[in-house]
C-alpha cells in the first residue's frame, strides 16, 4: 500500500510502515536538518517545506497517510494554545488534504495520526471532539 508521511521529521514513523512492507511514496517535513538526515536514511522522496504551501494537486495518490502533527500547542509541556497557535491549526490542513483525495475519487483506507495523550483532554476535551467530528462527521471515517 501506498503512504503519504506528514511532519515526517527523520522518519520513525516511517520506519515502522517501511519496516512492515508499506510504500512511502511521498513525505514532508519543514525543518531543514531533519530533511537532510532523513534523506540519508531513505531513498524515497521528502519535501523540504511548509505542508500549508504544497499545492494539493502535487500530491501523489495513496492509500494510508500517516503524521505526527505538531504537538506543542496540546502538551503541558508546551504553550497549551490549541487552535489559537498555528500549529494548532496544522490538523486541518491534513483534513484538507484527505478531503482532497475523496474529491478525486482517492479515498484513503486510513489515517494514523500521532499526538500526545493531553490532545483527548485539552481544553476540557473540546479539541479532541473537534477533530474527532471532522475526521468522522466531515470525512467519514471511524476514530480508534
Amino acid at each position: 500500500m501506498r503512504v503519504l508521511s506528514l511532519f515526517s521529521g527523520i522518519g520513525g514513523l516511517d520506519a515502522g510502515f517501511e519496516k512492515a512492507g508499506f510504500d512511502i511514496v511521498w513525505a514532508n517535513d519543514f525543518d531543514k536538518y531533519a530533511v537532510e538526515t532523513y534523506k540519508v536514511n531513505y531513498k524515497h522522496e521528502i519535501v523540504l517545506g511548509d505542508i500549508n504551501e504544497i499545492p494539493l494537486d502535487t500530491l501523489p495518490a495513496f492509500d494510508i497517510l500517516i503524521g505526527g502533527f505538531p504537538c506543542q500547542p496540546f502538551s503541558m509541556m508546551g504553550s497549551e494554545r490549541g487552535f489559537e497557535d498555528t500549529r494548532g491549526t496544522l490538523f486541518f490542513r491534513i483534513a484538507e488534504i484527505v478531503k482532497h483525495q475523496i474529491d478525486n475519487n482517492r479515498r484513503p483506507k486510513a489515517l494514523i495520526l500521532e499526538n500526545v495523550r493531553t490532545l483527548k483532554t485539552h481544553d476540557k476535551g473540546r479539541t479532541f471532539k473537534a477533530l474527532k467530528r471532522v475526521l468522522e462527521e466531515e470525512l467519514g471515517y471511524t476514530v480508534f
